[in-house]
């Protein structure tokens, strides 16, 4: 089984050729958490997979929180990792491994969607180029699974990874406040940003999104597939691009790039 989590639909693409490549099963990790259902049973030779992004060179919060409660009566099982990124992973695998070992992790690269800071999304013909690329990779990352190959967590990450995650993660928890987030006179009133935030840290109350959490896990998937681009987090996002990866487009309708 295959479990994922998505911000603004690379690591559900990545999850999807998995699955498709396997036939195996697509669990979306945000459901598992918000309804409580942390114990799974497998098939006869099944794996384990998680598929998720990177954010502050770690994992989702909702990602570490079913990493630390989920559990597999039965046994030892294989566990793989795969994580999607802008740049560099670092140590995100650390995050995972503390609580559900995993025996085999790689990193994808996908056209990068934090539009903070001095961020942007790219170009769209760099954007094409770099989905093109991922898709080639996932060659290599099938057969690697396929044969259940192993990689040493210890051995394979650098030290300064493992400085850069320690100290960067910490960071990724301060920006989780919604505080900032708002929707202009553009909104139309859609609803979209409450149905696909993957804590439901947002309701529609008078036809308008009304963030009802202190935090959320900062995935800016809100304000990325918002159809009016209406959703703004604070001044930053204004002037910035947005980004969904085109799998969406084919199944939810919101993504601005032909691929």
């Amino acid at each position: 089984m295959i479990f994922w989590y998505s911000g603004t639909g690379n690591s559900y693409w990545a999850a999807s050729e998995m699955a498709k490549y396997f036939d195996d099963r697509l669990i979306p990790i945000a459901d598992a958490v918000r309804n409580g259902e942390y114990e799974y049973e497998l098939k006869h030779g099944e794996a384990i997979g998680i598929v998720c992004p990177v954010y502050y060179w770690g994992v989702p919060q909702t990602v570490k929180t079913f990493a630390e409660n989920v559990c597999f009566p039965g046994g030892k099982h294989y566990t793989w990792l795969l994580t999607t990124c802008g740049g560099s992973s670092c140590a995100a695998v650390d995050l995972i491994n503390e609580t559900l070992p995993v025996d085999w992790f790689a990193e994808l690269r996908m056209p990068d969607n934090f539009i903070l800071m001095m961020n942007d999304v790219r170009h769209r013909d760099e954007i094409r180029a770099t989905l093109m690329n991922a898709r080639n990779e996932m060659g290599k990352i099938y057969n690697a699974v396929r044969k259940r190959e192993k990689k040493d967590i210890g051995k394979n990450l650098f030290i300064f990874s493992r400085f850069i995650t320690k100290k960067a993660w910490p960071h990724y928890h301060k920006q989780r406040t919604t505080e900032k987030y708002y929707a202009t006179d553009a909104c139309t009133g859609c609803g979209k940003c409450a149905k696909n935030c993957p804590v439901q840290a947002i309701e529609m109350r008078d036809g308008k999104p009304v963030w009802v959490k202190e935090t959320c896990d900062f995935c800016l998937g809100c304000v990325h597939r918002c159809p009016a681009k209406a959703l703004q987090r604070g001044k930053a996002t204004v002037k910035r691009g947005r980004y969904v990866h085109p799998i969406w487009k084919e199944t939810k309708g919101d993504s601005p790039f032909d691929v």
